[in-house]
């Protein structure tokens, strides 16, 4: 992220796992000094894998709780399974 003077203010460092689930995300400042991480806790995981439930973690303490409601549908032809995806 940019500041108004064109300098890079903060940016963001990422990590997943083997799925590309993310795991961690960690805020950093122009000299990447560490400004805070995210820890993801996911549970609840459906049939086909997909995680109903997320805890997110900031400096350790909880900070948000996402749950998702996954619905699956068939297209017109019966081939292709669509997700539908609500955060609630």
């Amino acid at each position: 992220m940019y500041g108004s003077d064109g300098n890079l203010a903060f940016g963001y460092r990422f990590k997943f796992d083997n799925s590309g689930q993310r795991l961690e995300s960690e805020y950093l400042r122009e000299d990447s000094t560490d400004v805070g991480t995210n820890i993801y806790k996911y549970s609840d995981f459906d049939k086909k894998g997909n995680w109903r439930k997320c805890v997110t973690f900031y400096n350790g303490n909880i900070y948000m709780i996402t749950t998702l409601r996954i619905e699956y549908y068939l297209n017109a032809d019966m081939k292709r399974i669509i997700i539908n995806a609500l955060i609630i």
